[in-house]
C-alpha cells in the first residue's frame, strides 16, 4: 500500500481528517509527521526478518571510515577487493580504536559526528555538510586504513526507507499495513499525552505482530539441533 492510502486509513482510524487536505486526495497537511514516527517507532520496538539487510560502499585508497545512516545495528563486516578476495573485519572496542591496541584488519562502530558541523562548509573528514547531514554521520572506523581499492559490506539491521511521497512503499505498509497505521495513532495519542491511549495502541500492535515476531524467532533458531548446557 502506497503511502497515499496509508494516509487515508490513518485518517480514518484517527478521525483526524484535519491532517490531511480533503477526503478526495487525502493529500498530506500534518498526517505524514505521525505516520514517519510511527514507523520509527515499529522498526526500533519489534524485529522482523527484513529488518536485516546489507550495505555496500566502495572505498577508496585510505580510507579510515565508512557512513551507515540507516543501520541500526552493525553486526559483520567485510572488505572486497576487485580479484574476489574477501576479509572480515575484527571488532574492537572504540577506546581500544584510540589507543591504537587493536587487531588487524579491524573495525569499531562509533558516531562520527565533528563539532561545529557548519551547513556549506567543506569538512576534511566528511565532505561538503549540508543541513541535517550532520546528525547522520554514524557508522565505523577502519583500522588500518585501506592500501587498495575495496567494497566494504557491512551485514545488520536497518531502518525501513522512510515514507516521504505518495508513491514510496515499503515492507511495513506493504505487509504490515495495519500495524503501522495503528503506530501512526498511537504517535498521535503521545501529543495528546494520553498514556491510556498510547498504551491501549502499543497493546494492539504487539498483538498484531507477535505472529510475525515468533515466526522471526523461529526461523533464526530453527537450523539449531543442539542446546549447550
Amino acid at each position: 500500500m502506497p503511502l497515499s492510502n496509508v494516509r487515508k486509513q490513518f485518517s480514518v482510524y484517527s478521525g483526524r481528517y484535519d491532517l490531511v487536505v480533503d477526503r478526495v486526495s487525502y493529500a498530506d497537511k500534518g498526517a505524514d509527521f505521525y505516520i514517519q514516527s510511527g514507523q520509527q517507532y515499529l522498526d526500533r520496538t519489534f524485529d522482523i526478518f527484513k529488518a536485516e539487510s546489507r550495505f555496500y560502499s566502495d572505498l577508496p585508497i585510505n580510507s579510515w571510515y565508512v557512513l551507515t545512516p540507516d543501520c541500526r545495528v552493525v553486526e559483520d563486516v567485510y572488505l572486497n577487493n576487485s580479484v574476489g578476495a574477501r576479509v572480515r573485519l575484527h571488532r574492537i572496542s572504540l577506546a581500544a580504536y584510540k589507543s591504537g591496541n587493536m587487531c588487524c584488519p579491524s573495525y569499531t562502530v562509533s558516531n562520527l559526528r565533528v563539532t561545529p558541523a557548519i551547513s556549506g562548509t567543506v569538512n576534511v573528514d566528511f565532505g561538503i555538510i549540508t543541513p541535517g547531514e550532520e546528525a547522520n554521520n554514524t557508522g565505523i572506523l577502519l583500522a588500518p586504513p585501506t592500501t587498495q581499492i575495496v567494497t566494504c559490506e557491512i551485514y545488520g539491521k536497518f531502518y525501513q526507507p522512510k515514507l516521504t511521497i505518495d508513491t514510496d512503499v515499503n515492507i511495513w505498509s506493504e505487509l504490515y499495513t495495519a500495524a503501522l497505521v495503528m503506530a501512526a495513532c498511537r504517535e498521535l495519542e503521545i501529543s495528546y499525552r494520553n498514556t491510556v491511549g498510547v498504551k491501549d495502541w502499543e497493546e494492539a500492535i504487539t498483538l498484531e505482530l507477535h505472529g510475525v515476531e515468533l515466526d522471526y524467532a523461529d526461523q533464526e533458531s530453527n537450523y539449531i539441533i543442539k542446546f549447550r548446557g
